[in-house]
């Protein structure tokens, strides 16, 4: 108003100065000076007057502009606040350089169940499960980097005031206000959405088995048209196999002759029904009960033995964004309807898109229309009505008539809306009523819309409780099935809280322990047994605790009584839903009998191990007795072989000698008479110098074998360290080894293709490779007559690999097993001592510090591995 007078005035003042100056007549009988001077002086007075005034009136102007201003700000705050609280989701700012808290609204604290004051005070770990990856660590990793990357959304695992956790969906973004930073979190309660989440896992791994066991032949394609579904049913029609089709794009194969697009394929190309018609001579309709979807019918003379009238439905597949993933078609047999012209209603599959995101129902309540005036889809969906139809229905239509206590729904109503318009929290359970009559067991949080305009509004939220409900039931069910299995157990048992409060036991635990019910139950030790007792017991239940394994323990009870018992405690943990350890469980197992049969066995064993212990001595001394006899018997072969080797070249040199001493006697006769021609001379030089290198040769041979007998020997009964080609040794042995191979085929092959030098016990290596042939000569060649034996080493990694194969007989899975056994052998009484290779392994493993192992199979010969370390330790 004032600002319209100010302006007023300055145009009215305006008008006027400028009607007194166009209408003042100039001074004529003033001089010109003067008449100048004088109009200048009126003109500025004027000028002036009107900036005063217009001065006043933009004075005015602001002065009303400012009122406004503080006006509006005044009603933008309340709006504001009305706002922040009546948000359905907790909202909290603080600042982010002092991580003081500034403001939260009234979800925050029913959501977390505390005040403003209490949450100034609290950390965010006290509103976390705080356990990984829930813990204030990583809500500060979720900070840093919404600041360092701009707004986040994850998920959290929080608490309540009360300890309950929850789920949460947490928005976090950063804000700048007059240079000072804010967090801004807000959180929503998406409990009901994760279990929802786990129901939809189980849900799809049911689709996948109901797609197979539905009484319907069906096929789905993905976005490139393969086919992803083929299930039994259409194999059964179509005889086309699934392993044939799924992973293909040619759907057609199973009821075409030649390639062509299925229904599927035309409507997942997204056509439309006048372009589908085209492939289908004018025979396509759009379905009646599942929107989007189309429908034909055909005749198909390869299907069958006489063809058959199938009904097809395609529909497109949509992901929750509307997006089209896929088609599914579904196949009726319908040639009985069509031969006998009789109406059967169709039949047909369908497939809804699963909502990821947890349901939650609002509406919103008009009290003084009795009408709900708005809600969402997750209302819609809750009732089975639309959302247009749901805003044209009231409380009590939604309701059902009885509650389970009894009372009139209308009455209970009016009573909850009462208290919600006086600025109560109302929440209770409540059986509503969906579109098709049926009850469902519902959590109703009624809240009255603050403000001059929401005076009659309440905000409904509403929250399917039918899992819950069950679970409770099935709960207390198991509870029930539980406690009557204990009492009908014969072991005792029983089961106590974390403080050590007796929670329950059975029957078998009163008998043993002689004690009531009453005297026990809720009580804790110190009620009914000793202070030093209890003491032990409750070190127990500390250790258990603290290493979270089951524990076993012996223990003496009722020691003071007439019945004393020896029992073994079995006890272990129980956790709850959320993990955390809430008590332990234990059995009782009576061993009192058995405990005195184990002194009475005890004293017996006492007697029985010194008898043992005489009789294993006895074993030990005629097992070293048995070695030394198996390696004298060695030895006696090998000497006997080396005699019989060495009779050969001695032989020839005996001979040649007594030859070279006659011819030598006739040479010197015929020397002595005078009568030596010079060829006869010649030919007993050259019959001297032949003898002499037959002598030479069968000498050197004879040496030869005597070194090798003699170093192997040494080697052999000395088992003395020393440094040895591995190559010659071996070779050495093969010398040794000559007669036993020389009056066969067989024949064994050396190959050492590098040069390796151990530091070790050649005797035992000899000892190893002399017992290995002579175990394939006397077992392993027995029905071959041209066995062949490949020795070969190598280096790896400072160890040597010995390798030994032959081509015999080969051993069974039985014999492997006891193949290093000692006195184990095939030959009982045929010659086999069942010591050589015990001796074998014994050598590898104890002297030389290495390893053996064997492979064999009937008919596929015998392959030892010997590793052994280069320098024997």
């Amino acid at each position: 108003m004032r600002r319209i007078l100010g302006a007023g005035a300055l145009s009215v003042i305006s008008s006027a100065l400028s009607a007194q100056d166009l209408s003042r007549a100039p001074d004529t009988s003033a001089s010109a000076g003067h008449f100048v001077l004088s109009g200048m002086n009126d003109q500025l007075i004027a000028v002036t007057l009107i900036s005063l005034m217009m001065l006043l009136g933009m004075l005015l102007l602001l002065h009303h502009m400012r009122k406004n201003s503080r006006q509006a700000g005044k009603h933008s705050e309340i709006n504001y606040r009305e706002l922040f609280n009546c948000s359905s989701e907790a909202i909290v700012i603080r600042d982010l350089d002092n991580g003081k808290l500034i403001d939260i609204n009234l979800r925050f604290t029913e959501l977390y169940g505390c005040t403003r004051e209490e949450a100034e005070n609290l950390k965010i770990a006290n509103f976390s499960a705080n356990y990984p990856p829930y813990t204030e660590a990583e809500a500060q990793i979720w900070l840093d980097k919404a600041i360092n990357e701009g707004p986040q959304l994850f998920e959290w695992h929080a608490r309540h005031a009360d300890g309950r956790l929850f789920w949460v969906e947490v928005s976090l973004h950063i804000e700048e206000q007059n240079g000072k930073r804010r967090s801004i979190a807000s959180a929503r309660d998406i409990t009901d959405r994760k279990f929802a989440i786990a129901r939809a896992s189980a849900i799809e791994h049911q689709m996948q088995q109901t797609y197979q066991s539905l009484p319907l032949a069906l096929f789905t394609i993905n976005a490139g048209h393969v086919v992803t579904q083929w299930n039994a049913l259409l194999e059964q029609l179509t005889h086309t196999t699934a392993s044939d089709m799924i992973g293909s794009n040619q759907a057609w194969r199973g009821f075409y002759h030649d390639a062509r697009p299925c229904l599927a394929d035309l409507i997942l190309n997204g056509l439309s029904l006048e372009a589908i018609q085209t492939h289908y001579q004018n025979t396509v309709y759009p379905s009646k009960n599942v929107a989007g979807a189309v429908e034909t019918e055909g005749y198909f003379n390869r299907i069958g033995e006489h063809g058959k009238w199938l009904h097809f439905t395609a529909v497109p597949l949509v992901d929750e964004a509307g997006n089209t993933v896929g088609a599914l078609e579904t196949l009726m047999d319908i040639t009985e309807r069509k031969l006998a012209e009789i109406a059967l209603q169709n039949s047909e599959a369908t497939y809804r898109t699963l909502i990821d995101h947890a349901p939650e129902a609002i509406l919103v309540f008009d009290v003084d229309q009795n009408k709900f005036v708005e809600a969402n889809r997750h209302a819609a969906k809750l009732f089975g009505y639309s959302q247009l139809a749901l805003l044209n229905l009231n409380a009590r239509q939604l309701s059902a008539v009885l509650q389970e206590d009894g009372p009139d729904a209308a009455a209970v109503i009016r009573g909850h809306v009462k208290s919600a318009l006086a600025g109560l929290d109302v929440r209770f359970e409540w059986l509503c009523r969906n579109a098709d009559g049926n009850s469902i067991p519902c959590e109703i949080h009624l809240i009255k819309l603050p403000g001059k305009q929401g005076a009659g509004l309440i905000r409904c939220s509403i929250n399917d409780i039918t899992e819950r409900n069950a679970a409770q039931a099935a709960i207390l069910r198991e509870r029930n099935f539980l406690e009557t299995l204990l009492d009908a157990m014969p072991i005792p048992i029983f089961y106590k809280d974390r403080d050590g409060h007796y929670l329950g036991f059975n029957d078998a635990f009163l008998s043993m322990m002689h004690l009531r019910r009453e005297d026990i139950l809720h009580k804790k030790l110190e009620n009914w047994i000793s202070p030093e007792r209890v003491a032990f017991y409750r070190e127990k239940d500390a250790l258990l605790y603290q290493n979270q394994e089951k524990q076993i323990f012996q223990r003496r009870i009722n020691e003071n009584s007439d019945d004393p018992r020896h029992v073994i405690f079995h006890r272990a943990i129980f956790k709850n839903q959320l993990g955390e350890v809430d008590g332990m469980i234990g059995a009782i197992l009576d061993i009192t009998e058995l405990e005195n049969t184990k002194i009475a066995l005890e004293n017996l064993n006492q007697v029985l191990e010194h008898r043992v212990l005489e009789r294993t001595q006895e074993l030990h001394q005629a097992m070293e007795h048995l070695v030394q006899s198996e390696k004298l018997a060695a030895l006696g072969n090998l000497v006997a072989g080396i005699a019989h080797e060495l009779n050969t070249p001695i032989g020839n040199i005996v001979t040649v000698a007594s030859t070279l001493k006659d011819e030598s006697s006739a040479f010197l006769c015929q020397l002595n008479s005078g009568q030596l021609r010079r060829s006869e001379a010649i030919r007993s030089a050259e019959l001297m110098q032949q003898a002499g290198i037959m002598i030479e040769h069968n000498a050197i041979r004879s040496a030869k074998l005597i070194s090798d007998f003699k170093q192997v020997a040494v080697d052999q009964s000395s088992a003395r360290r020393r440094l040895f080609d591995l190559e010659a040794t071996i070779n050495e042995v093969m010398t040794t080894l000559m007669p036993m191979l020389k009056r066969t085929d067989h024949r064994v092959d050396i190959k050492v293709l590098e040069k390796i030098h151990l530091d070790s016990y050649p005797g035992p290596i000899e000892q190893i490779i002399t017992n290995l042939i002579s175990n394939s000569l006397l077992h392993g060649f027995e029905e071959v007559a041209q066995g062949r034996i490949t020795i070969s080493a190598h280096t790896f990694d400072n160890e040597i690999i010995l390798d030994y194969r032959d081509n015999g007989l080969g051993m069974g899975a039985e014999t492997l097993a006891h193949l290093f056994d000692p006195f184990f052998t095939t030959k009982l009484g045929q010659g086999g001592s069942g010591l050589g290779l015990y001796i074998v392994y014994n050598l590898v493993t104890g002297v030389l510090g290495g390893r053996i192992n064997v492979n064999s199979s009937p008919g596929a010969g015998a392959h030892f591995v010997i590793t052994l370390p280069q320098s024997a330790p």
